[in-house]
């Protein structure tokens, strides 16, 4: 007896499809949702959308906007976008919890003073490069920002000290605060951030040279619950700045003191002796120098006993032997990311002892001539969790690719920039095999050319960012041809 099957809601009933969809990726969800009616419902259901975050496209429609409503979307980010644009974002979604504006010359002062304290469940505001918030803004838009919780305010160098005190006051509830390139404000703000923002556990001041240890010092002794502090770029920072955050802080878990050209190997052995829960650890520079061998292998030597880390990166402008890398490696197994910069002796030993003895590399960044076929296949090979990988500036030819790029199917990030072996028939395998790469660098790699972005717009249909700066056999044309492709494959 033949068994006739009806699917009259598909081969998924919606139940069942609900879990399945649930793991699918934001991409991969906007596709399904075209295969069938129930489907889309399915999709639509706000279950499918917690913690998304979406980036709005230039010249958005108010049918994009109550789709985001109908999925219950509130966590949405605008580059570039006008008044007019946030106007119908906010009539229609006034129940923002998320908002990220970033280079928006379109946008006014006038209209954020009048709109963004509609926005009263906003707990999360971020401004990148907005010459419109200024002082003015601040004073205006503070009181209706207590319930910010993470309040990013990145290269806005129309805030002083005078603003910046007045809206610290009214930030009660604040636990992350990002002031990178705000170079406009003095170390007086910090007193009155530590005074007014006792919930603080995250810091970021990148680029302020206007940070001291006399600055610091309120940080350290009235938040002793800080967990992050990130002051990278920082030429205020000292070893007696980090002698402090050590004394202080013996909780911290994540701190970032890469290019900070006072800070020694002195410095950072202090930090490893004292703070055993880091699980992020950036030092070094230019200025960290490795002429004296010794001092260099007892500051390796102490990080190397961090075992709580899970992300390590450092800079040392030359000299660094196999002998100080190895010594780090053995002894932390659980790194999940690791950027070494550059350093010329790694070679495909290293590069092989690295995959043998850090399984659980994520993310791995290395760049050293001396790195060849033989150790770039190791890695890709052994290190079956790699998402991100850098290896700028290292000898890989078109056979190390054809050797490797079958095992970087998962990857999503590729740096090959300053990689002059590379040819169109090294990203012939490229776009063969990583069908899931999001974003690629090429810069400099002059022996790619127009029929090497035909083939890597055709076969990743993933990919959001593409380097190509310095491709000079790369014409307008080829440029041309992979915009028109992208933009198809960012639409939402």
């Amino acid at each position: 007896m033949q068994m006739e099957v009806m699917f009259h809601h598909g081969p998924l009933i919606p139940d069942i499809a609900a879990l399945v969809f649930s793991y699918l990726s934001i991409s991969e969800k906007q596709n399904v949702a075209h295969v069938c009616k129930m489907w889309k419902q399915v999709l639509y259901m706000p279950s499918q959308w917690k913690g998304v975050s979406v980036i709005l496209p230039l010249n958005c429609s108010e049918v994009l906007i109550r789709s985001l409503k109908e999925r219950k979307i509130t966590r949405v980010s605008c580059p570039r976008a006008t008044n007019k644009d946030l106007a119908i974002l906010f009539a229609v979604i006034p129940e923002i919890s998320y908002l990220k504006l970033s280079g928006c010359p379109n946008v006014t002062e006038l209209f954020l003073k009048r709109e963004l304290p509609s926005l009263t469940r906003l707990e999360h505001l971020s401004f990148r490069r907005c010459c419109r918030v200024s002082d003015s803004f601040l004073e205006v838009c503070a009181p209706f920002l207590k319930s910010i919780k993470t309040l990013t305010l990145e290269d806005c160098e129309n805030i002083t000290e005078i603003g910046f005190k007045q809206l610290a006051k009214n930030l009660v509830n604040l636990e992350t605060l990002d002031l990178t390139w705000c170079e406009n404000l003095r170390e007086g703000c910090l007193e009155t951030l530590s005074k007014s923002c006792p919930k603080l556990t995250s810091l970021t001041l990148r680029g302020c040279d206007w940070v001291t240890t006399n600055g610091l010092r309120h940080v350290v002794e009235m938040l002793p619950d800080l967990k992050a502090l990130d002051l990278k770029w920082n030429h205020g920072v000292t070893d007696a700045t980090v002698e402090l955050i050590a004394r202080h802080l013996p909780d911290l878990t994540y701190l970032d003191l890469k290019e900070c050209p006072f800070v020694t190997s002195d410095g950072i052995k202090l930090v490893a002796k004292k703070l055993p829960k880091l699980n992020h650890l950036a030092f070094g520079g230019d200025h960290m120098l490795a002429s004296d061998f010794e001092n260099l292998q007892s500051m390796f030597s102490e990080v190397a006993k961090l075992i709580e880390l899970k992300c390590l990166t450092f800079s040392v402008a030359d000299g660094v032997t196999d002998v100080c890398i190895n010594t780090l490696i053995k002894n932390l197994s659980g790194l999940t990311t690791l950027d070494l910069g550059y350093i010329e002796s790694i070679s495909d030993s290293t590069a092989d002892f690295i995959a043998t003895h850090l399984p659980n590399l994520e993310s791995l960044s290395l760049s050293s001539y001396k790195l060849e076929d033989y150790g770039a296949i190791a890695l890709s090979r052994k290190l079956k969790k790699l998402a991100s990988l850098d290896m700028r500036n290292c000898s890989i030819s078109n056979y190390g690719l054809e050797s490797m790029t079958p095992f970087l199917g998962n990857l999503k990030s590729l740096v090959l920039s300053s990689h002059p072996m590379l040819t169109n028939t090294g990203i012939k395998y490229l776009s063969a095999y990583m069908k899931s790469l999001t974003s690629l660098d090429l810069m400099d790699c002059d022996n790619v050319t127009n029929a090497g972005v035909y083939l890597l717009a055709r076969n990743l249909k993933l990919l959001q960012q593409l380097n190509l700066s310095y491709c000079h056999r790369v014409t307008n044309q080829g440029k041309v041809f992979y915009k028109s492709h992208i933009s198809l494959m960012l639409r939402f």
